[in-house]
């Protein structure tokens, strides 16, 4: 279920790069937003579809990459709580299996929130509005805390080990 969310989530990520390609015009494009929601950056079509096509890549092809490497024997780039233990040989495929789902979910959240970035800075170029606002990024940040603790207090030591 966690590559299908994240799979679903790079689609309407990669969907909102297309949509924006077609709708912004070549020039006046919104950047950069202040924390009151006001445009204080500017750019060209091109700029911003060129520095999106760039996340895009590093977001949907290279970070999966990088999940997958981190998981595979001997997990040296793993940083996790009591790793030797978890990733004991009876223990290892279940834990790699668990960390697999929720770095999936993790970098599905991840580019839920860039397409929301991006959908509101194309809103903000079209209707001098913000469509969706900065509650996006506070879900993201609290999320990412709450899933924090919960992989440090799930990998901790069982009772006696």
């Amino acid at each position: 279920m966690a590559k299908t969310v994240w799979v679903a989530s790079a689609l309407l990520y990669a969907g909102v790069v297309v949509w924006a390609g077609f709708v912004l015009p070549p020039d006046g494009v919104a950047s950069h937003v202040g924390l009151d929601g006001t445009v204080n950056g500017w750019g060209t079509r091109a700029g911003f579809l060129g520095v999106n096509a760039w996340l895009a890549l590093l977001l949907l092809v290279v970070m999966p990459i990088v999940v997958k490497a981190a998981i595979r024997p001997p997990a040296t780039f793993l940083n996790m709580p009591n790793k030797d233990y978890w990733l004991a040989p009876e223990r290892r495929d279940a834990t790699v299996a668990l960390v697999s789902r929720h770095l999936s979910l993790l970098l599905a959240a991840t580019n839920l929130l860039v397409a929301a970035g991006m959908y509101d800075l194309v809103t903000l170029t079209l209707r001098g509005r913000e469509a969706i606002g900065s509650w996006p990024f506070f879900v993201y940040i609290v999320g990412a805390l709450v899933w924090a603790v919960w992989f440090s207090r799930r990998f901790r030591l069982p009772e006696g080990e």
